[in-house]
C-alpha cells in the first residue's frame, strides 16, 4: 500500500491503543463507549482498503469487548480535500472483508461479531455528500417505504475535521498525541496556523511524545506544508525546544533525498 505523510501520522499516533481509545470515547456516542472496554482495545494487523484508493483511504482495525462479547471498531481515514461520493458504498465493501476474513480465521464461529464503523474524514468544509447507504439508492418517496428493506443499512460515525474548529480540538480532553495529530490534519491547509499551533506545543513534544513520534510530526509538518520554510522552522523549534531541532534537519535531510 502506497503511503502519504497523512497516512503516516494517522497511522503512528493511532494505531497506539491508548491514543486510538482516547479518540474514540469522544467520537462514538456516549451509549456505545459506555459498552465498550477500552482497556481491552487491540489492534489487528491489516487493511481492507482496495490498492487503487489507498492514496486517499487508509483504515486501522481494534477489536474490543462490548459488555463481554467481541467487537471491531474499524477507523477509516479519509485525507483528501473532496468527499468521496461513494464512500458509505465502499465502506459496507471494507466491512464485508472485514467479516470474510474473520470467517476464515474462524471457520467454527457461529456470529458474526459487530463492526462499528469510524470515518476520520479530513475533507475540506466538512463532509457534505451521501452519510449512508440507504442516501445512494434511486428511489422515489413512493418507492422508498416500500422498498427500503432491500437495502443494507448501517450508522457510521463521523469525526469530521472539515467544520470542527482548532480551538474546539484544544478543548478536548484527549491524550496529547492524538490532540496533536487532529490538530495537524485540521490546519492542513492553513500554512500560517502552523507557527502558532507549534508555538503552544514545541515545548512540550519532545518530553511528551519521545524521538520517535517527534520524529513522525515534524515529517508531517516539513511534507504536508509545502510553504513552511525549513531553515525558520528549524530555528524556530530550536529557541522553543531544542531537543526538536534534530527532528527538523533529519525531516529536511528526507526530503532533499526523496527529491522535494
Amino acid at each position: 500500500m502506497s503511503s502519504t505523510p497523512h497516512d503516516s501520522l494517522f497511522r503512528a499516533v493511532f494505531s497506539i491503543p491508548e491514543n486510538a481509545a482516547s479518540e474514540l470515547r469522544y467520537c462514538l456516542p456516549a451509549e456505545v463507549a459506555t459498552h465498550l472496554d477500552f482497556s481491552t482495545l487491540k489492534r489487528l494487523p491489516g487493511s481492507f482498503v482496495d490498492e487503487r484508493l489507498s492514496h486517499r483511504h487508509t483504515d486501522l482495525l481494534f477489536q474490543v469487548m462490548a459488555a463481554g462479547q467481541q467487537a471491531f471498531v474499524y477507523v477509516l481515514f479519509e485525507h483528501q480535500s473532496t468527499a468521496d461520493k461513494w464512500m458509505m458504498l465502499r465502506l459496507v465493501g471494507y466491512m464485508v472483508r472485514i467479516w470474510d476474513d474473520h470467517l476464515k480465521k474462524n471457520p467454527g464461529c457461529e456470529k458474526l461479531p459487530v463492526v462499528i464503523p469510524v470515518l476520520l474524514s479530513q475533507v475540506e468544509g466538512g463532509w457534505r455528500v451521501e452519510r449512508s447507504l440507504s442516501d445512494l439508492m434511486d428511489l422515489t418517496a413512493d418507492l422508498k417505504p416500500v422498498l427500503s428493506r432491500y437495502v443494507p443499512d448501517f450508522a457510521v460515525e463521523i469525526e469530521d475535521l472539515g467544520k470542527v474548529t482548532g480551538e474546539e480540538l484544544e478543548r478536548r480532553n484527549l491524550i496529547a498525541h492524538a490532540k496533536l495529530a487532529l490538530l495537524l490534519m485540521r490546519y492542513a491547509r492553513e500554512t500560517e496556523s502552523i507557527v502558532a499551533l507549534l508555538g503552544r506545543w514545541a515545548a512540550q513534544i519532545p518530553e511528551a511524545f519521545g524521538e520517535s513520534l517527534s520524529s513522525t510530526f515534524v515529517w508531517y509538518v516539513l511534507y504536508a506544508y509545502s510553504q513552511v520554510d525549513v531553515s525558520g522552522l528549524k530555528k524556530f523549534v530550536g529557541d522553543a525546544a531544542p531537543k526538536w531541532e534534530g527532528a527538523v534537519m533529519t525531516g529536511a535531510e528526507q526530503l532533499i533525498q526523496e527529491g522535494l
